[in-house]
């Protein structure tokens, strides 16, 4: 009889990808009982108790493959689906890293930047390209996740991943899986027109073969709270000296990605993080600035050990007002596009300036037309959400959002995932709350920029007015104080 090559619909991919999250949630936790448990934990299931050998041949017997690795991302952890996936045994991975022996060298610095941010905290579910001991490279679908011990204290992190393979046809479209790795974290960032998607398609089908654009997933951070936040990564996320991205260009990307390179090499201004190289060869694109030393703004505000007083807090918002100000005052305009607490970088005096222009355009008409729905929906203003004409206005209601993390020192709708941020926002016209006990100076500024009609919003020269006077009346009280 012969076989059926069926191939399987979005939400059959999307019900796997849940199943697979859901199994990794209780591996995690049986891995940790396993390891730091000083007496054998027993757990009754029916009449039937379970010792640590039992969960332990469970984990090795189970459809997919875990891996454990310490801080270090050397593997301490390998069951047998690994084994069976990437054809090595536990004995020859131990003590190795995942970069060493599963990834190809020209993906190295984007797997060992995940394992970073995972032993540092952050969760990672998506898809990434690999290799077996055979040499034969193909993606898998997985989670990475921060492994702590019963203090709570981060020791390393618990990777569980399926191989992909048998969810593919030769024929399929490479894109086709990237989009449910994001279905599968019921996230939808972009919001693409027939242009968009046929431009979508042109670069998902020439890059590196049938491996695609990757990596692709989405990062989530666990509190002990329970809550989580959450925000799409595509593998061209930048860190403090560059961004980094692998895969052809076509010919007009190339042409655009220069002329940002030949503005950026314009822009003076001590408040704009300073532009220092590129490289433009057609697989890696990489733009090169100063290194801040206190990172960004984003980290900054959510380390609550730090100390922020008013006077500072004042003058992180001028120093980014005066950015933005010289950037919309700049012939043409320039436009971000992307504004956001993670792209403001810090310097080791406290000053703050802004960066990755990834996503600016230069504005040669009245407005800028958006039609890609680039950004990220916690700080993205509703015209742009809903796909209509943006323009500078469209930064100062990021800027407000912004203003808020500064004030409350918390992530923007923290308890909503991507796609509910869409509907509050672009469509609900709901905003974050802010506090009552909010200075009211503060909360009439916050409340300006991120008016619904655009129009109404202040330009930066206007809120640099208002956040002087701010700034005089901490300067007032410290005196009197």
């Amino acid at each position: 009889m012969e076989q059926s090559h069926k191939i399987p619909t979005a939400e059959e991919l999307l019900k796997r990808i849940q199943e697979l999250e859901v199994q990794h949630a209780h591996i995690k936790q049986k891995i940790s009982e396993l390891m730091h448990q000083p007496k054998p934990h027993r757990r009754p299931i029916g009449d039937t108790k379970l010792t640590e050998s039992h969960y332990l041949n469970i984990i090795r017997s189970m459809g997919q493959a875990v891996h454990v690795f310490d801080r270090k991302y050397r593997i301490r952890f390998w069951n047998r689906v690994a084994e069976d996936i990437y054809g090595l045994t536990a004995a020859e991975v131990y003590g190795k890293t995942p970069t060493e022996i599963l990834v190809d060298p020209k993906d190295a610095v984007m797997a060992d930047y995940l394992l970073e941010r995972t032993v540092s905290g952050e969760a990672w579910s998506g898809e990434f390209p690999v290799k077996n001991k055979k040499g034969e490279t193909f993606v898998i679908m997985c989670t990475n996740t921060p492994y702590r011990d019963e203090n709570g204290r981060l020791i390393g992190g618990i990777c569980i991943f399926t191989d992909s393979r048998p969810y593919r046809q030769m024929h399929q479209k490479p894109s086709i899986a990237s989009k449910i790795s994001n279905l599968a974290s019921k996230v939808k960032l972009k919001l693409l027109t027939t242009d968009d998607e046929e431009d979508a398609a042109q670069t998902e089908e020439s890059p590196r073969g049938h491996i695609g654009t990757y990596p692709f997933g989405v990062f989530t951070e666990e509190n002990f709270t329970g809550k989580r936040s959450m925000w799409a990564w595509n593998g061209n996320e930048r860190k403090d000296e560059s961004t980094f991205t692998y895969q052809e260009y076509s010919a007009d990307s190339m042409v655009l990605f220069k002329q940002e390179v030949s503005l950026m090499k314009r822009l003076r201004h001590p408040n704009i993080l300073l532009f220092m190289g590129a490289v433009t060869s057609t697989q890696h694109l990489c733009i090169v600035t100063e290194f801040l030393t206190r990172g960004s703004l984003f980290q900054i505000l959510q380390q609550k050990s730090t100390r922020l007083d008013w006077r500072r807090r004042v003058q992180m918002a001028i120093d980014i007002a005066r950015g933005m100000n010289y950037l919309h005052q700049y012939n043409p305009p320039i436009v971000h596009r992307d504004l956001k607490s993670s792209n403001l970088l810090v310097d080791k005096n406290w000053t703050v300036k802004v960066g990755d222009f990834g996503l600016s355009r230069i504005k040669h008409q009245t407005y800028l037309k958006t039609k890609s729905g680039k950004g990220t929906p916690q700080w993205m203003a509703p015209e742009i959400i809903r796909n209509e004409q943006a323009d500078e206005k469209s930064d100062v209601y990021s800027y407000g959002v912004v203003l808020w993390e500064i004030v409350t020192r918390k992530m923007p709708w923290d308890d909503l995932n991507p796609m509910q941020v869409i509907a509050a926002v672009g469509f609900m016209d709901r905003r974050p709350e802010i506090p009552n006990d909010v200075d009211p100076l503060w909360t009439s500024l916050i409340e300006s920029c991120w008016c619904s009609e655009p129009q109404s919003r202040p330009t930066f020269q206007e809120i640099l007015r208002k956040l002087k006077y701010l700034q005089k009346k901490y300067a007032v009280k410290r005196t009197v104080t």
